[in-house]
């Protein structure tokens, strides 16, 4: 039966009501509606985000980066949690566990990426609602470099000037 298949344990009133005469398909579709999150592990999801994400990148370095961030960063922590019982201090658990090598970056980025895929999940109608939003202010600050000082173009000239005459 489909319903074993699914892996859902279904009552014998839910199993009646699923079965009854009339409209058999409609109701079905209804309860899988209801229970197929249980169903989805976060690695399913990702990888469903992935099939749209990376074909919209610029370039196969890139896509390759994408992947290999979640499946480095994330999934060995919470690949296998059916992502609607994924808690907030599950994700805030992998992005410090990618920060603690010093490596704010790539945890900035990891946060980021599990917002996607939350996001995804939420268009998509597998969640209502997702813990990652925010992720990345339990992250310490990215440090900015300084651009190097610069003058404009038209001011060179009396910068020259004032070097020779020094």
């Amino acid at each position: 039966m489909l319903v074993n298949k699914l892996g859902l344990s279904i009552s014998t009133q839910q199993h009646r009501e699923i079965i009854e005469p009339g409209n058999n398909t409609l109701k079905f579709n209804t309860f899988y509606q209801k229970h197929r999150n249980r169903c989805l592990g976060f690695a399913q999801v990702v990888q469903d985000w992935l099939k749209i994400k990376l074909p919209t990148l610029s370039n196969g370095k890139h896509q390759i980066q994408v992947a290999e961030t979640l499946a480095r960063h994330v999934l060995p922590s919470i690949g296998q949690m059916p992502i609607d019982q994924i808690k907030r201090a599950d994700l805030v658990a992998v992005v410090q566990a990618a920060q603690a090598g010093g490596k704010i970056e790539t945890a900035h980025r990891v946060a980021g990426r599990i917002c996607m895929v939350f996001d995804y999940a939420q268009d998509a109608g597998i969640l209502d609602s997702h813990p990652a939003s925010g992720l990345t202010r339990v992250l310490q600050s990215r440090q900015t470099k300084k651009p190097m000082a610069s003058i404009a173009p038209a001011e060179a000239r009396e910068l020259f000037r004032a070097i020779e005459s020094y």
